[in-house]
């Protein structure tokens, strides 16, 4: 693992002599008003402790030199004030414990370097901190114990490794804690035998290798025991092959395949349903190959030869209809692909060269109209790339460079006026970008910086007025950002730290008393104080230390949302509100998402469009009325 760190990209440089060698340098920003970093200088050598900042005076990095390299503890911070990686420099080297955190401070991985390079006994945790898995190195190499865990702690592998090739042992559970697999490795290759299981831990097969490849009996039994069918392996050719026998060992069907020549017939069980009917040659599928689904339909079609696809592979859905048409040249796709809805209609369509996506791609919506257009070049988007609307109208336009998108891209509304335009650089959103509303102007702006927000962003309301407006530290909100009307008066106000709510946030009256102030931890709502309107006051609902309910209102003392909070997260039936009190939205939210089943309504109270979400996501089908309540539009998504 290389350790770097980019500290000194600054405009203007202070410096204090404090002896006659050591100087005291003071890093700020062009405006000479932040502090970047602050560290000392000896006989032209960084020496000691060096600090760097975020823009909001948080610390960043802790790193400490000695004649100019790398050397002793360092430390990286969040925004928030907590590490995220904790380590030890030795002669700019990583020594010793590395420790790596998620944004939370909850503990990622706990790894021991020599010398940059991992070795010994590491461990990796879940985001809730559960462990995942330890594992053990030698120069970046595993080696020795490798067991990964489910998330309730029990084992999911066990596995063994000598210079980054499995050994010894193999063991995979089911999460019950019963094992799945149990088999042996020798030099990164299967060897002895080989044993899969069922969840209730009864046997499902057992199988022979030598130097990875299958050779002699493979059997495969049926939950009761008894022998479902028996095969014979030379040296990872399939030679000879039993009866196929039943869960009661009648035999349902012979086989006729012997010294690797004939038909082997796949059965699914408990349905003894055939699955699947593959010729073979030499112990390789060589000839035709077919397979169904568990009800008897034909689920796809294709050729062998000596093992590798070749020719023609047609894949059809339960109801007969194509699914995927595509042509094979040595087990690679090579030629023509097609893919299809299950109502039959074309999906994609494009080109394979040696497996790997070539010259011109398109998709298409249900109905026909293009989806999206462009060109791939040796399996990677390449040139430009066009994405459109069911209505045929234009969605997005751009370039991509070695699969990155590149230079300007343009993004479209349903009617093709333009909904936001900027720059990618290596396929990160960079420098400034603007979003707009449907009539042209200006819905919001602000800076990316490999990929991430940046500085100062400003969102407006569709009369021009600046809606909302704050900072962007690395992606993410921090420090104050204020809220206000179309009118300009400021609505709301308070700060963020990284990307959360956090500290008492204020909101205002149109005559700039306080309507009422939320209490805020870390982007969960805690408490809140009474709501005064013209010093009349009104029901806030029974939020306490993050539980209850809570009604807010607008400035004209009309309701403007109602419903409940648990753990600081907006959670059960929500409806909002305009400022006559009329309906426009109602739903369920799990801790703060959108889930279920949704109605938007308009300034009058007649529903505009209804549909589901699932983790805040659009899904299935959602329904668009017009003004007298007809159904004008159905959409899935």
């Amino acid at each position: 693992m290389r350790v770097f760190f980019a500290l000194l990209i600054v405009c203007v440089c202070f410096k204090t002599a404090f002896t006659q060698n050591d100087t005291a340098y003071i890093f700020y920003d062009s405006a000479k008003t932040v502090l970047q970093a602050k560290g000392i200088v000896t006989k032209n050598q960084k020496q000691g402790k060096w600090v760097s900042y975020f823009l909001s005076g948080q610390v960043k990095f802790i790193i400490n030199y000695k004649n100019d390299t790398l050397n002793g503890i360092f430390t990286e911070y969040s925004p928030t004030g907590l590490p995220l990686k904790k380590g030890t420099f030795e002669n700019g080297f990583l020594t010793g414990e590395y420790k790596i955190y998620s944004n939370r401070g909850v503990v990622q991985a706990e790894l021991l370097y020599k010398q940059n390079k991992l070795n010994g006994e590491c461990k990796y945790y879940s985001p809730q901190g559960k462990l995942t898995a330890i594992k053990n190195y030698v120069d970046d190499t595993l080696h020795g114990k490798t067991s990964l865990f489910f998330e309730s702690s029990k084992p999911k592998s066990v596995a063994y490794f000598n210079k980054g090739m499995e050994t010894s042992e193999w063991k995979e559970f089911y999460s019950n804690g019963k094992p799945s697999l149990i088999g042996k490795f020798e030099q990164g290759n299967e060897n002895g035998q080989w044993a899969s299981f069922y969840p209730s831990g009864k046997l499902r097969s057992q199988t022979n290798y030598v130097n990875g490849k299958k050779h002699g009996e493979q059997k495969y039994f049926h939950e009761t025991g008894k022998t479902k069918q028996i095969e014979h392996w030379e040296n990872g050719r399939l030679m000879r092959l039993s009866a196929y026998y039943d869960d009661k060992g009648k035999i349902l069907t012979k086989s006729t395949f012997d010294n690797g020549i004939g038909t082997k017939i796949s059965y699914y069980h408990p349905e003894n349903a055939k699955k699947s009917v593959v010729s073979f040659e030499n112990g390789l599928p060589h000839g035709d190959a077919v397979f169904y689904y568990s009800s008897g339909k034909l689920l796809a079609e294709m050729k062998y030869n000596q093992g590798n696809v070749e020719g023609l592979k047609i894949e059809y859905f339960s109801n007969d209809f194509f699914k995927e048409i595509s042509k094979y040249i040595n087990d690679n796709p090579h030629g023509e692909y097609f893919e299809f809805y299950e109502s039959g209609a074309l999906k994609t369509q494009g080109f394979y060269k040696n497996g790997l996506e070539d010259s011109l791609w398109w998709e298409f919506y249900e109905d026909g109209t293009v989806r999206s257009d462009g060109y791939y070049k040796q399996g990677i988007e390449d040139s430009t790339w066009f994405e459109f609307y069911e209505n045929g109208q234009i969605a997005s336009a751009g370039k991509y460079k070695n699969g990155n998108k590149e230079g300007e891209w343009l993004e479209f509304y349903r009617d093709s006026t333009l909904s936001s335009k900027g720059e990618y650089v290596s396929g990160k959103k960079h420098a400034h970008w603007y979003g707009y509303f449907p009539n042209g102007d200006v819905q919001m702006e602000g800076d990316f910086a490999d990929g991430l927000e940046t500085g100062t962003w400003k969102i407006y309301h569709d009369n021009g007025t600046v809606y909302k407006e704050g900072m962007f530290i690395e992606g993410q909100e921090h420090g104050r950002w204020n809220e206000y009307l179309p009118n300009g008066q400021l609505e709301a106000f308070g700060n963020f730290v990284a990307g959360n709510e956090h500290g008492a946030w204020y909101n205002i009256a149109a005559n700039g008393d306080t309507i009422q102030i939320d209490f805020w931890e870390m982007g969960k709502l805690m408490n809140c104080s009474d709501v005064l309107i013209r010093g009349k006051k009104y029901n806030k609902g029974t939020l306490k230390n993050g539980n209850g309910s809570r009604i807010t209102y607008h400035s004209n003392g009309k309701k403007s949302a109602e419903g409940n909070i648990k753990n600081g997260e907006l959670s059960g039936r929500w409806k909002y509100y305009n400022e006559k009190e009329t309906l426009v939205a109602e739903g369920v939210l799990d801790e703060g998402k959108k889930i279920g089943w949704w109605k938007y309504y308009d300034d009058n109270g007649k529903i505009e469009s209804e549909g589901r979400y699932e983790n805040d996501l659009l899904t299935g089908k959602w329904f668009f009325y017009d003004e007298k309540q007809k159904i004008i539009d159905i959409k899935q998504f």
